[in-house]
């Protein structure tokens, strides 16, 4: 999604300065065909002049709520090499909704290992696992 944005914010700011004698509205109009919001272009316009750069600026965005940094490293701990925890558990632990807790460790490269019972034996079953051991 980064990449389509700044994509889209380099081919605006390069349009502006190719047209740089034209007005900022000769640059709206060009991208207004194409469908993109008037406060839109004018923003990346204005961030550019102000900056210099069509770069993102580091920090930038929504905080996070739910998940702060502390908290991920935590469920990071809680879940990473082990088989002892279970989603539904942690989202009551970490007060949220457990696809939002599978989500976040999909995010954090964290696999969720669960448990399986070894199926139940017949008497011949044991005898061959025995010897197969």
């Amino acid at each position: 999604m980064e990449c389509k944005q700044k994509s889209i914010r380099d081919r605006i700011v390069n349009f502006y300065v190719k047209n740089c004698d034209k007005k900022k509205s000769f640059t709206y109009n060009h991208f207004a065909e194409e469908g993109y919001q008037k406060s839109t272009v004018y923003g990346i316009i204005n961030t550019y002049l102000k900056r210099k750069s069509t770069d993102r600026k580091k920090g930038s965005g929504r905080p996070a709520v739910i998940m702060t940094k502390r908290k991920r490293t935590a469920l990071k701990a809680l879940f990473e090499n082990s088989d002892k925890s279970s989603t539904s558990e942690a989202a009551k632990k970490f007060k949220c909704d457990r696809s939002y807790i599978t989500k976040t460790l999909k995010s954090l490269g964290v696999k969720n290992r669960k448990k399986k019972r070894s199926p139940e034996y017949t008497k011949i079953q044991e005898k061959l696992v025995k010897k197969q051991c």
